[in-house]
């Protein structure tokens, strides 16, 4: 079977099949981490991996998700885009020991008798949907057990933040791919984002707990009135809004204002009996304004959202990257798969954040989109309190005054000898972001440079003191072979030109970068 995968959906199979196939810094790892913003299509990455994998290699395949929802959607998704068959185990659903792929449910199949049906070598490979989670007991108990019968594990997740990546690699090995949400806006695989900060000053002292939160969500009501007033002012042609409250108490009380004040809205959380009838609703227009707590954060698909507000104050990136990603999927009328021209279709989507002032609690925004270096999430935050922004362009209008920053200082030595540049430097040459704010998450990246990275990175031209470790030095490698064969320039030429004031001297074929440089010596 032949899949349509989007680039960055080949990458990521590459990165993993690679890390199993002992492609990667010569090992073969059998835990690895795949990571994918909302809406990257991580299902159907799982469907061309598993099909690779029971067709190619003849090896049984077990799905592992955490809801009724997810599990219901990852079994259509498997027969649709694969023409995979899954079996189910779930609740009364007994899945059969002789069929390649299953479903399963990780609430049922954790539990001792259940587990105990499978040998642990009965599947060859396991992916963990919502991998964020696999820390949990019931994940690690599962996964352990097959893992320890030979199976390589796969966890996919949306992008954890810097404290939550590393705890999960103290279970996987490696990071096989990270598809961020700023690379699937910009190649227009998602709506762009609009951030507008509304000044409300809202204090919250209560702490911030997973789960339902009454405390926060009583301090919260007293600003309920405003909250609508600025919904009404800065979102009024806005025609669907999904708004995610502290509690279920909390969600009902602001679908009854919203009510009360004219406006057709609905509250929905698990507990509720017709909460299928109220979001194919929703998803037909039949109201404008849904309301939930830890309802709709995942497995919930309806493209034209066009405004998500959060009032769940999280500390969590994941659960935050989640909430706001069911705003950006693409959407038009006309049915247009993907990006299109029709004015009528779906221009972006409004994040309305207020501007939360918590004492003693670092709470997600807008900022933490896109990023989750500390330095660089600061400066966008700032950046978009000035007004209203598009968020992606924020983020690359700061990322360019660093890059700035430092080229500046590349080309104050034009006049001093040394042909060597650091790795921040080299990051800003090559607008490589993710190295500006490296840092290393998995057990192998810690160790030192090795001889052989220092020797080839020293021929490049790389200064090797400024390199932390073999992670990082890995990570520069993989630009200076991709600009070899890519017939780039090589790093030598990309320092000389940049010193002698060149743009994106690293877009220049190798041989435009040396009749240039032919130029630049013979004025000496």
């Amino acid at each position: 079977m032949k899949f349509s995968l989007r680039d960055y959906q080949k990458r990521f199979c590459r990165g993993v099949v690679d890390a199993f196939d002992g492609k990667v810094n010569d090992t073969a790892f059998t835990k690895v981490l795949g990571l994918a913003a909302t809406g990257a299509g991580k299902t159907i990455i799982a469907s061309a991996l598993i099909h690779h994998w029971t067709t190619r290699q003849q090896g049984k395949c077990l799905f592992l998700a955490d809801t009724d929802e997810l599990i219901d959607q990852s079994v259509k998704k498997l027969y649709k885009s694969a023409n995979i068959i899954a079996d189910v185990e779930k609740a009364a659903d007994k899945a059969s020991l002789h069929h390649n792929v299953i479903v399963a449910s990780i609430q049922s199949i954790s539990k001792p008798a259940r587990l105990a049906r499978f040998q642990p070598d009965h599947f060859d490979y396991v992916v963990a949907d919502e991998a964020h989670l696999s820390m949990a007991p019931d994940w690690q108990r599962t996964l352990n057990h097959f893992h320890g019968g030979g199976a390589r594990i796969l966890g996919v997740t949306a992008t954890p933040e810097r404290g939550d990546k590393k705890s999960l690699m103290k279970f996987y090995e490696h990071v096989a791919a990270d598809v961020p949400m700023s690379e699937l806006i910009k190649a227009r695989h998602l709506s762009p984002i609009t951030v507008e900060t509304v000044p409300l000053e809202i204090r919250i002292q209560s702490k911030i707990t997973d789960g339902d939160n009454d405390e926060v969500a009583a301090e919260l009501e007293a600003y309920y009135q405003a909250i609508i007033d600025a919904i009404e002012k800065h979102a009024p042609d806005r025609k669907k809004f999904l708004i995610f409250h502290p509690s279920v108490a909390a969600s009902r009380r602001f679908t009854d204002l919203l009510v009360t004040r004219g406006h057709a809205a609905k509250h929905v959380d698990g507990s509720s009996p017709d909460r299928a009838e109220i979001i194919e609703g929703f998803q037909r227009s039949e109201f404008r304004f849904l309301n939930n707590c830890q309802m709709l954060t995942k497995g919930f698909d309806c493209p034209d959202i066009d405004c998500v507000i959060i009032l769940r104050p999280t500390r969590g990136r994941t659960p935050y990257i989640q909430m706001a990603g069911r705003g950006t999927r693409l959407h038009c009328p006309h049915g247009c798969d993907g990006w299109c021209d029709h004015p009528d279709r779906k221009q972006d989507m409004l994040l309305l954040d207020f501007l939360w002032e918590f004492e003693g609690h670092d709470v997600m925004g807008p900022a933490d989109l896109m990023t989750d270096a500390p330095e660089q999430r600061k400066a966008v935050a700032k950046k978009l309190k000035e007004g209203k922004m598009d968020l992606l362009e924020t983020d690359e209008f700061i990322t360019g005054e660093r890059e700035q920053d430092l080229l500046d200082k590349l080309k104050r030595q034009r006049g001093k000898q040394g042909n060597r540049v650091d790795a921040l430097s080299f990051a800003a040459l090559f607008h490589t972001t993710d190295l500006l704010d490296y840092e290393a998450v998995a057990g192998w990246q810690r160790a030192a440079v090795s001889p052989k990275q220092r020797e080839m990175l020293e021929k490049a031209g790389l200064d090797t003191t400024s390199i932390k470790d073999r992670g990082q030095a890995s990570r520069i490698i993989d630009v200076v072979i991709g600009q070899s064969r890519s017939k780039l320039a090589t790093v030598k030429q990309v320092i000389h030109l940049t010193k002698a004031g060149y743009q994106d001297a690293h877009l220049m074929t190798f041989e435009a970068a040396s009749a240039a440089l032919d130029q630049v010596f013979a004025k000496r």
